[in-house]
């Protein structure tokens, strides 16, 4: 990524990806990607299972730590229809920019989600859990179809993470706080430690909160996951699997829920 002027930066990223193609899809049809900090696309390109487009795009060097780039891989048949096979968002908060050295960077496609936002909006995140190391692990995504209060523009938002355990509080995180936007993105991971005796009492609550200036806050919505003791459903069953693949990253979209209105 290029440096272009002290205000200004035009990043060139080269995104190399494999992804299968639809199995009706016929010799000769072409596929595109799209990026999203502004609408862009890429030109179609032939029938490839690795395709290189490059991309352009020009942002103010003082917002871009609280962009996320979004990279949409199309299929374009014959009459110019195109397919959606998976997308990326990649947060560019954490990303050193300066420098004149291109990085090639691989990430999986995720399928978008159909299904429309729940009555309070939506959080994705993974659970793993290290039974070698004791360690339980919480990775942060994104939420969409926030509902915000009023003059939500200039408010932020961000995730609380909370241990429990015999529903008592044992030790939150936070995640960083995104400026205004219904759909935030943070990527952000918390390690706690959690002895093996106490994974059927233990609990997390992560909890999605709008700052409402100074050092207050209101509640968006929240979702707790955790044993039959606490939980049932997706939530119930997000933890099972995560103990049934131990070290690996379980990833799951959860519907938010108020116990109380902000």
């Amino acid at each position: 990524m290029y440096m272009s002027s002290p205000c200004l930066w035009t990043g060139h990223l080269v995104c190399h990806s494999w992804f299968p193609l639809p199995s009706k899809a016929e010799t000769g049809c072409p596929c595109t990607a799209e990026s999203g900090l502004r609408p862009q696309g890429t030109s179609a390109q032939p029938q490839s299972s690795c395709p290189t487009p490059p991309a352009a795009i020009l942002v103010s060097s003082r917002s871009i730590t609280q962009r996320v780039l979004r990279f949409s891989v199309y299929h374009v048949d014959k009459q110019k229809k195109h397919q959606l096979l998976g997308q990326v968002l990649f947060p560019l908060k954490n990303e050193t920019l300066l420098g004149d050295c291109r990085h090639v960077i691989w990430r999986d496609l995720e399928a978008e989600s159909l299904e429309p936002p729940s009555e309070f909006g939506d959080l994705q995140f993974c659970l793993s859990y290290n039974d070698r190391l004791n360690r339980l692990t919480v990775v942060v995504l994104r939420a969409k179809g926030l509902q915000l209060q009023e003059d939500a523009s200039c408010l932020s938002v961000f995730v609380k993470v909370s241990l429990m355990n015999h529903n008592k509080f044992v030790k939150c995180r936070k995640t960083s706080a995104v400026l205004g936007s219904a759909n935030p993105v943070y990527s952000e991971t918390f390690s706690f430690k959690v002895d093996p005796a106490e994974l059927d009492t233990a609990s997390l609550s992560l909890t999605v909160l709008q700052n409402a200036g100074g050092d207050k806050s209101c509640e968006l919505g929240r979702v707790v996951v955790g044993p039959y003791m606490y939980t049932r459903g997706k939530e119930l069953a997000h933890w099972d699997e995560m103990l049934g693949k131990p070290r690996e990253l379980v990833k799951r979209w959860h519907a938010l829920c108020r116990t109380t209105e902000p």
